[in-house]
């Protein structure tokens, strides 16, 4: 019989109005990886605070080693083995990888000083561990973001830990570094160390968890051991149905062109040019790092570029900062919603109306709060944004409702092209569907989309064409249906030069 060494038992947890935790039990064994999945809003990061030290409950119990436990802040969970690995990473970009894999726990002199020399040489101890290879001192703004999640991970394994918390781990990470993580993560299982992985991609699942914990609406469906289901199973029992179509997309019409991009150049080399019709969805592929936000940000205003020649619905465009690409019909959804497309702490109706407010002047410094509320009202209907309501701090919402106001943001301003970067990154499979479902319902409209996506089934599935991009520059061009995953990575790696050839 495995080791138990953590138990949470009849685990519920309010907040005003919400019941969010209803008597959820999970016991995890030593050296396991047990997934945690659900829906956002289904639960597992209110438990996971609970089990971090973050939340109190209200009532239930967590037994360690069999010993009925209790702590109440995340320090007193760290004593206790336990740390967690948050998906918005938690490190400072001025300090060293040291300083800050040992942040709040730097080895010290009897003088009360840093010990350096024992610094370089525990942190060197733990860098060989996860397999990083960098200079110890070397400040953390010049990682890599795959880099950086592995400087949290030593940061964890320095804490002595039992427990792990990964939450969403890989969200922000490239194939390679992926599959590095993974190593990493099996070397923890082997040491004895147990891991809690949280994911929204099942393929991950399948690929790091010995069992999988179910979660939905608060509760917890079921844990079943991973080699005795299947994606349909888990994908059934997050969302209580059956899921038929997991990529709905439909051919819709094309229209004229909705942009024209000639000659594009960001350095020195760069010479990119294609077009974009109304109705259409073109996808952007290639490895983290190929340039393909660059592009989309260039176009965007976000970043000075040179063009032979761009054009927005037939008419030429000078495009220098995104207040005029709005004005020419452009929008952006970027990949980092939390940073870069919402203000966490406005209201859901602010972050709509945010872009579009010149809609809503009443005389010349006033705004018609009540157009405001009612258009914006409206977008919640139309998208079916879950909101207490309008007032309700959009930092309070689930992922795959927070993305949905930030597509009603740019909706609002009536665009013609609507770049997408990574628009379905940490959300769940139910808030995926409904947002390729709004793609299809806005290029019926006559939109036309630029998709950014790393997930080649998504892009595969939801693009009518999908252009290769390596070092900034286009690699191959496939139509829908002429195409395979390795062609496609093929040409993303630089390695054939167009797909219909």
């Amino acid at each position: 019989m495995e080791e138990t060494i953590l138990e949470m038992r009849g685990i519920t947890k309010r907040f005003p109005g919400v019941l969010a935790l209803d008597k959820v039990s999970l016991d995890l064994r030593k050296g396991e990886v047990l997934a945690l999945v659900g829906e956002n809003g289904a639960g597992k990061s209110t438990l996971m605070k609970i089990l971090s030290g973050a939340y109190e409950t209200d009532s239930g119990e967590i037994y360690i080693d069999g010993a009925k436990t209790e702590f109440n802040t995340p320090r007193q969970a760290i004593e206790f083995g336990i740390s967690i690995m948050h998906q918005e990473l938690n490190y400072l970009d001025e300090l060293s990888i040291a300083e800050n894999i040992f942040m709040g726990n730097l080895p010290l002199k009897k003088t009360g000083l840093v010990d350096y020399p024992l610094l370089m040489k525990e942190t060197k101890k733990y860098m060989e561990i996860i397999g990083l290879n960098r200079d110890p001192v070397l400040e953390m703004k010049y990682l890599s973001v795959g880099e950086r999640q592995m400087v949290e991970i030593a940061k964890a394994i320095s804490r002595k830990i039992r427990i792990l918390i990964m939450d969403e781990p890989t969200a922000a990470l490239n194939e390679e570094e992926t599959h590095k993580l993974f190593e990493i993560v099996k070397g923890l299982s082997a040491e004895g160390i147990s891991v809690i992985y949280i994911s929204h991609r099942l393929d991950e699942i399948f690929e790091v968890s010995g069992r999988v914990m179910v979660m939905r609406d608060g509760t917890k469906v079921q844990t079943l051991e991973t080699s005795k289901t299947d994606k349909n199973e888990i994908v059934r029992l997050m969302v209580g149905r059956e899921i038929k179509d997991m990529y709905p997309h439909e051919q819709n019409e094309k229209g004229d062109f909705a942009l024209e991009v000639d000659g594009l150049s960001i350095f020195p080399g760069q010479d990119v040019s294609f077009s974009l019709r109304k109705g259409e969805i073109l996808g952007l592929f290639g490895i983290m790092g190929a340039g393909r936000a660059r592009i989309v940000e260039a176009i965007f205003g976000n970043e000075a570029f040179k063009c032979r020649s761009l054009r927005i619905d037939g008419a030429p465009a000078h495009i220098r900062n995104p207040h005029m690409a709005i004005k020419y019909g452009l929008a952006y959804v970027p990949s980092e919603r939390k940073k870069e497309g919402l203000i966490l702490i406005h209201s859901v109706k602010e972050n709509i109306s945010i872009a579009a407010l010149s809609f809503f002047k009443k005389l010349v410094f006033f705004l018609d709060h009540s157009h405001e509320a009612e258009t914006a009202n409206k977008w919640v209907s139309r998208m079916s944004i879950k909101t207490p309501s309008l007032a309700t701090q959009v930092e309070s919402l689930s992922g795959g409702n927070q993305q949905k106001v930030v597509l009603a943001k740019w909706m609002m301003t009536e665009p013609k092209v609507l770049f997408m970067n990574e628009p379905t990154r940490g959300i769940d499979v139910g808030a995926k569907i409904e947002v390729y479902k709004l793609m299809g319902e806005f290029c019926k409209n006559g939109l036309g989309i630029v998709l950014i996506s790393s997930e080649l089934p998504e892009i595969m599935s939801i693009a009518d064409r999908i252009l290769t991009i390596q070092d900034g520059n286009i690699t191959g061009e496939f139509n829908k249906g002429e195409y395979d995953q390795e062609m496609l990575l093929s040409a993303a790696l630089g390695e054939q030069s167009d797909g219909n050839n």
